[in-house]
């Protein structure tokens, strides 16, 4: 079974004496979770901040371009919490039992792709055009399929493992490998966030726009991020669409959406965090809490599945915008 995550005081009390936060007057949660890590808040004598606790350990040398891209991306009007750093000047700090890094914290509105659009371009407009070129190169993940191949040998293992979704990934396999047939290499890499998914740019309470979670950035293409942004946030709507698109070329975003291959960065990250549920499905056995998190999260795709015809339509609604 996967046991439950836990800020316990001790780790709470370690923290904020790495960190130079003054004393803790409390923590809870996780108030949320993604792929990499859970997120708790402490708060102490000096305010209040985000602590997230890794599922998987990272690497200081790694993790460090993570402050630094998102320090030039604020500089640059991308609004983005602080990333603290250790008294030592470290990122992560290890604990028994788990690692941990730490931002300000900032009140989140609800997650949701209905975000003001002219907001979402001019905050991606914003970040491409953010002078930071690091080391941390392109990466499969965003730019190459998961192949016929590896989907049917998924759905006959699901089927034969009687999952809930074995039914629904069968019905997907066609378009699936349609979409992958249309991928291009980007022709305009730049550093990216790689992660703009409604989750991770958000909404606060004060009516602003707020980016999190840098962990995943890299080299990808301006346009094919763009696009992902688009479909992300236009909710199907091709107004939404022409305007995230206007703001964004407003705010002097390089990036361009001309033809289906742009969306290969999106095509390629769906296509893999599916991959990714169903091998995990398999690989927990029946009764884990994980398995029914892995099935709502592909359950997620099957609701609202990208197809060549809604990329079609997203086309024609930013080729129409001035």
């Amino acid at each position: 079974m996967t046991s439950p995550p836990e800020l316990t005081t001790a780790h709470a009390v370690s923290i904020a004496a790495a960190f130079d936060l003054g004393d803790v007057v409390a923590h809870a949660g996780p108030t949320g979770r993604g792929e990499l890590g859970f997120v708790f808040r402490l708060t102490t004598s000096r305010g209040t901040w985000a602590v997230k606790q890794l599922i998987h350990p990272q690497v200081e040398a790694d993790v460090r371009q993570d402050v630094e891209f998102a320090t030039a991306a604020g500089a640059s009007g991308v609004p983005t919490p602080t990333m603290l750093t250790t008294r030592s000047g470290a990122v992560l700090l290890d604990l028994p039992g788990t690692q941990v890094r730490v931002s300000e914290w900032v009140d989140l509105s609800e997650v949701g792709p209905t975000l003001d659009a002219a907001a979402v371009g001019a905050t991606l407009g914003a970040l491409h055009r953010t002078p930071f070129q690091g080391t941390r190169g392109a990466h499969p993940w965003y730019r190459r399929p998961v192949g016929a191949r590896r989907w049917d040998e998924l759905i006959v293992a699901l089927t034969d493992a009687r999952a809930p979704f074995a039914d629904d990934l069968a019905g997907l396999r066609e378009e699936l490998v349609a979409l992958e047939q249309t991928m291009v290499d980007p022709d305009d890499p730049q550093t990216c966030h790689r992660d703009l998914f409604p989750e991770n740019l958000r909404g606060t309470v004060d009516g602003s726009m707020c980016v999190i979670d840098w962990d995943n950035h890299g080299m990808a293409g301006a346009s094919q991020e763009l696009a992902f942004v688009v479909w992300s946030f236009a909710g199907g709507r091709a107004d939404r669409a022409a305007a995230i698109v206007q703001s964004y070329r407003a705010w002097g975003g390089p990036g361009r959406v001309r033809e289906p291959g742009d969306f290969t960065m999106l095509v390629a990250v769906l296509g893999h965090i599916n991959e990714r549920a169903c091998t995990g499905w398999l690989e927990h056995p029946p009764g884990d809490p994980e398995r029914d998190r892995l099935a709502r999260l592909f359950g997620e795709t099957a609701a609202d599945p990208l197809t060549r015809s809604a990329i079609a339509d997203l086309l024609d609604a930013v080729a129409s915008s001035p």
